[in-house]
């Protein structure tokens, strides 16, 4: 019994290690430019560097690369 499991594990192993799993990243890469809704209004008056804004893609974005 313990030599079967031993044989499991071994082959899950080597299993994960041939296949990884590829991962996803919703990352954009340097220079992608992306055409933005703003919600709310920004202005130079009340904004400063680091103010939340909110905003939507009114398009998809390609994240194939």
């Amino acid at each position: 019994m313990k030599g079967f499991v031993f044989i499991g594990v071994a082959v899950f192993l080597l299993l994960t290690a041939v296949f990884p799993a590829q991962s996803h990243s919703n990352q954009l890469l340097l220079g992608t430019q992306l055409h933005l809704v703003l919600l709310n209004g920004l202005t130079t008056a009340v904004a400063r560097d680091a103010d939340p804004f909110a905003a939507v893609v009114p398009e998809s974005a390609d994240l194939s690369g």
